[in-house]
């Protein structure tokens, strides 16, 4: 065996052995908590409707076919079929044992269709074949994006939608200092029986993994995650946009979530979903988690554009050595600005920004008094 196809292997067992993680039922993820998930789902929401009813609707029947890429145990495809939005549903996955439990769950719903073993990096699709192509949290352990999003758009037909729910956030969780800063912020108003882990530390901040890390628990984990929203507007041209968040909550509730269980702790939730869909919807975080919905552009325009974008490169690394000489300086200067979070934000993002997080961090710094009287 290859490189490759060893770490195709672990990714593979990886996934196959998560899913009596899945069925513990276990909060390990902030999408796991149901109050941040009604939010998650409420910021997807287009015109009212979830996704996949959004996708009825716009269609005007069911999709004849539909493909899920990485579909694993067939949760979403099934969600898809439940709505109406697909007559037969489809998927591919490499994990024997997740396609094993889509498959007997896909019987028992006696849905049309089929889920199969394959590797979506080297998938072929049959042209114009497909209504609907869709993934949801899948797409960015995929490696070969290109030739997918090439596959993607030539197996679908004239009508034919696809549709990332996705991470599109730092490549092998190379989390921004920015993010890391705001996370380690709003722990210091969090109380310690909220942020102490299972084995009884308390958590402070949330670090930067390696990549050799990151790559040892899941070799193809975010392989190439930032490049997918870039690649996704290359090859299709998207309809909707929806910033989902997760910026902070996907690293703030990283091995601490199953303590939000308490009403008194319900409204620190809230608090923290307030504050980052204010530093999202401000655009002072991007947002790592996205839903984005597109159609396939004409072919001979896309590979204008692609072609185009490569004859950008070298012009763009000379404006690239520049502005890192630039950010090299300006790094220097935010160095010796050493202060809490409050006071960087405002230097750093303006008054006017800073503005929308007031009310909320008011509403923490109650939260905080009160714990502490209690």
């Amino acid at each position: 065996m290859n490189d490759y196809d060893l770490k195709l292997v672990r990714e593979s067992r990886h996934w196959g052995d998560h899913l009596s993680v899945e069925a513990s039922g276990e909060w390990n993820s902030w999408l796991d908590h149901p109050r941040i998930l009604e939010r998650y789902r409420s910021r997807s929401l287009i015109e009212g409707k979830s996704w996949e009813e959004w996708v009825r609707a716009q269609m005007g029947e069911p999709a004849a076919r539909s493909l899920d890429l990485g579909c694993g145990a067939g949760m979403k495809s099934l969600q898809v079929f439940r709505a109406g939005a697909s007559a037969r549903i489809e998927g591919i996955d490499i994990s024997e044992e997740r396609i094993r439990e889509g498959e007997r769950r896909r019987q028992e719903a006696d849905a049309p269709g089929g889920f199969r073993m394959e590797d979506v990096n080297s998938a072929e699709f049959e042209p114009e074949s497909y209504d609907l192509i869709f993934s949801s949290h899948s797409f960015h352990h995929f490696l070969r994006l290109e030739h997918i999003m090439e596959q993607t758009r030539s197996a679908l037909t004239p009508r034919g939608l696809f549709v990332l729910e996705e991470y599109v956030g730092p490549t092998q969780f190379q989390w921004t200092d920015e993010q890391m800063e705001v996370v380690r912020g709003l722990l210091r108003f969090i109380p310690e029986r909220l942020k102490t882990h299972r084995w009884g530390a308390i958590k402070e901040m949330e670090g930067r993994p390696t990549r050799d890390e990151v790559e040892t628990v899941s070799p193809f984990e975010s392989i190439r995650s930032e490049e997918i929203f870039p690649l996704f507007k290359q090859y299709f041209d998207p309809l909707v946009i929806r910033k989902l968040g997760g910026t902070i909550q996907h690293l703030l509730y990283n091995g601490i979530i199953h303590n939000f269980v308490d009403e008194e702790s319900i409204h620190l939730v809230e608090a923290i979903c307030d504050i980052e869909d204010a530093l999202i919807d401000a655009d002072i975080l991007p947002s790592d988690f996205m839903l984005i919905v597109g159609r396939r552009k004409n072919e001979a325009a896309a590979e204008e554009k692609i072609e185009a974008g490569s004859r950008q490169v070298s012009a763009k690394e000379r404006e690239i050595r520049h502005l890192r000489s630039e950010l090299a300086e300006r790094e220097y200067e935010l160095e010796k600005i050493k202060n809490t979070l409050g006071w960087r934000l405002l230097n750093h993002y303006g008054r006017i920004k800073y503005r929308y997080l007031l009310p909320v961090y008011r509403r923490l710094g109650l939260a905080k008094e009160k714990d502490r009287k209690d």
